[in-house]
């Protein structure tokens, strides 16, 4: 099995805050992909926001952000 699989399916077995599985699983897609940032995202308001709950990579500050779907550009 594929380290990172072993990783993710650890964490989902383990009785863990919601807060920690999330930071986690970011961590994880992080090494994973070799990539430079990584941010979990939940929708937020009447559907119309994304606000990360959950970031790698990039400032602390974005997790107290909120972004409109409509202007993201991902």
């Amino acid at each position: 099995m594929n380290p990172v699989h072993a990783l993710l399916l650890a964490d989902l077995a383990a009785d863990l805050p919601v807060a920690v599985r999330s930071q986690r699983l970011v961590e994880t897609l992080r090494l994973h992909f070799r990539c430079g940032a990584v941010a979990l995202l939940r929708l937020d308001g009447e559907g119309e926001l994304l606000r990360p709950v959950a970031v790698d990579g990039l400032t602390s500050d974005a997790l107290g952000r909120r972004f409109a779907i409509k202007e993201h550009p991902r």
